[in-house]
């Protein structure tokens, strides 16, 4: 007998359908985007999909800025929750500690949940990548919703690229692309969104060397050395011509030289309703 402990990876995976943020005071209020400057709650759906029950497994969960690969050594622990799951068993699990994104990044942040027993262990000691895809136990959400006007229809935005100590990698590719051009509806659901894909690409999307407010011809991909240790920062340009209906997503993806997914975060962009 085992337990296998699980919480979803989406599609793309940094996609959770099963992390969720409820801004507010009141935790079991409506699912939203995170609110800057204000309190929310975070909410994991865990699963133990084995045939032998635990107790008391811990949830933890964490926040990081804005960023592709996410490292345990750039995140914030939020808080932990406790749980027993019996075989087959799917529960929702509240973060009791409130989270107060910062507004230096307007709340656009990366949520991610680890599910730990010793029943069915993570590795010792942790790596410093979170790497969902590796550890079933382990999700994160890594979107931003970007709502755009006709006063506000040019955006440049940063992103980190955070390399572990460790690695060998020696080169980054940090690419934007956009298929699957649809979130899940679970997704959805969890920013508390009704809203239908555009249907057409109407947004630019490049990279820029800087945050300079003047519309700049940006690039689809950008080549950096890996900095094992240390961050360094991207500069993602969105830049509507006209307004559209629905959402339109951008994926930038970070991959190395041999081409494997490193990492990567999602912009819903939308257009505010007017009048």
């Amino acid at each position: 007998m085992s337990a296998q402990l699980e919480i979803r990876d989406g599609t793309p995976w940094w996609l959770s359908p099963d992390l969720w943020v409820v801004p507010g005071d009141d935790p079991s209020g409506a699912a939203g985007s995170p609110i800057a400057g204000q309190n929310n709650y975070l909410w994991a759906r865990v699963r133990n999909t084995g045939d032998r029950a635990v107790s008391m497994a811990r949830v933890d969960f964490f926040w990081s800025n804005p960023a592709t690969g996410v490292l345990r050594s750039t995140s914030q622990q939020i808080g932990s929750s406790f749980t027993d799951l019996a075989p087959g068993e799917t529960k929702e699990v509240l973060c009791v500690s409130p989270w107060v994104p910062v507004i230096v990044n307007g709340g656009h942040e990366c949520v991610v949940a680890q599910l730990v027993h010793p029943a069915d262990p993570l590795p010792t000691p942790l790596p410093d990548p979170f790497d969902p895809p590796a550890y079933r136990q382990v999700a994160q959400r890594n979107l931003a919703v970007v709502v755009m006007s006709r006063k506000l229809s040019h955006l440049v935005l940063p992103i980190q690229l955070s390399t572990p100590a460790q690695s060998r990698q020696r080169e980054l590719f940090v690419r934007i692309e956009r298929e699957p051009a649809e979130l899940s509806k679970e997704v959805l659901a969890n920013i508390g969104m009704k809203q239908a894909p555009s249907g057409e690409a109407y947004l630019e999307a490049g990279f820029v060397e800087s945050r300079a407010c003047e519309s700049q011809q940006g690039s689809p991909e950008v080549r950096l050395p890996a900095l094992p240790g240390r961050q360094q920062a991207v500069f993602l340009q969105l830049s509507a011509p006209q307004p559209f209906e629905g959402y339109t997503l951008v994926h930038v993806v970070e991959r190395g030289p041999d081409e494997k997914e490193l990492g990567g975060i999602t912009y819903l962009v939308t257009f505010a309703k007017e009048g």
